[in-house]
């Protein structure tokens, strides 16, 4: 199956939240304070929260996709085995790589204080996919049944929704190394820890695994309807209880199972307009598509401009100092688009045209990259 013919669609919902991903960095850290009260920041806001939820349910739904037809492969522990457990763990190290405090071995142990090293622990999105997809791949290789495998997943997603809202009042470090602590909740600072936001990895692994059986029917067209409703009804059942539980003191919203189906809602309704747009238009090549072949390089590289490159000793988001305006901002969000979609579609023309070369040049970046972070 070739999925990235077939679920084309798919590939676009990635490149509109790697875009929105770009804005959500820009205007978080150069936007003044004051223009955030302004009311038409919320709607902005929320948009801009539906990058993460948007993220961690392709990377399920891709997963199922990309694992359906080669099992037996997979379980042989050959090329293929070590090509997936290769691409893991390098999303828990780009995930690391972007916490890391200092680009320098020597500053880390010089200049690392326990804040540092606590915000360091955080796991942001990345971590949060890569422990989703570890677990996804270790139990698709000891469960043999689909059957078993999809009862699995929606467990576990049911798990990770309804468990978020006690989970959340531990606190891990009691009991675990702190590194690990940092996963299951926000109390030292985590972003987005597993509870609840693998409730979004294991239910796009579930509507991967439903599609595919919905298209071996042949009900597919069924099936998006079905959860285009689902999404109608999420929506407006989520937004009013939300709004009514905030009145509550007590009311914890991240945590709680309302906030995963409001999410979940407009992830349906992205997905079924998504697909709706490519049966229309057709399935032709965009920068949409280039953002997403190479999110995970995108993803690092515009953090790494944004917070790490330094001029004159400072990095750009201090030098900016959250002074810029909406124009600044959209001017900004605008070039910075421009330089990733450039980067995106050379590194990815070279990766298709030259992949012997583009291999090398990886792994040069890599040993270049640690020996300079051991010598400076």
């Amino acid at each position: 199956m070739k999925s990235k013919e077939k679920f084309y669609y798919l590939d676009l919902l990635r490149g509109w939240a790697m875009i929105i991903m770009v804005e959500v960095h820009v205007f978080n850290a150069f936007l003044r304070p004051e223009i955030k009260k302004e009311g038409w920041f919320s709607v902005l806001n929320f948009i801009n929260g539906m990058v993460a939820p948007s993220f961690i349910f392709i990377a399920g739904f891709a997963f199922i996709l990309s694992s359906k037809n080669n099992i037996d492969e997979l379980r042989q522990f050959g090329d293929k085995f070590r090509k997936k457990m290769g691409r893991i763990g390098l999303i828990f190290f780009v995930g690391y790589l972007c916490h890391i405090p200092y680009f320098s071995m020597r500053n880390n142990f010089l200049y690392t204080d326990p804040g540092l090293l606590k915000s360091f622990y955080n796991v942001d999105v990345l971590q949060c996919i890569g422990a989703g997809m570890l677990l996804l791949f270790i139990t698709r290789l000891v469960i043999s049944s689909d059957r078993i495998y999809d009862a699995f997943i929606v467990a576990a997603m049911l798990c990770f929704v309804l468990g978020a809202p006690f989970v959340w009042k531990i606190d891990f470090s009691r009991y675990l190394p702190l590194p690990v602590a940092c996963y299951f909740n926000e109390i030292h600072g985590s972003y987005f820890p597993v509870f609840p936001w693998l409730g979004f990895l294991f239910s796009g692994a579930a509507t991967s695994s439903f599609l595919l059986k919905a298209r071996e029917n042949k009900n597919e067209e069924t099936f998006m309807k079905c959860l285009l409703i689902a999404g109608i009804f999420f929506i407006a059942v989520a937004f009013p209880l939300v709004a009514w539980l905030e009145t509550f003191s007590w009311f914890e919203v991240k945590s709680s199972p309302v906030f995963f189906i409001q999410r979940l809602g407009v992830i349906f309704i992205l997905l079924y307009s998504f697909r709706l747009y490519c049966k229309k238009r057709g399935e032709r090549e965009s920068f949409f598509l280039d953002m997403s072949r190479e999110s995970l390089l995108v993803y690092w590289l515009h953090l790494q401009i944004i917070y790490r490159i330094l001029i004159n000793g400072k990095n750009i988001d201090s030098m900016v100092n959250k002074t810029f305006g909406v124009i600044e901002c959209t001017a900004a969000t605008s070039a910075l688009l421009i330089l990733m979609i450039a980067v995106a579609i050379i590194w990815g023309s070279i990766k298709k045209n030259h992949p012997e070369t583009g291999k090398k040049i990886f792994a040069a970046v890599i040993i270049g990259g640690m020996l300079m972070f051991s010598i400076l």
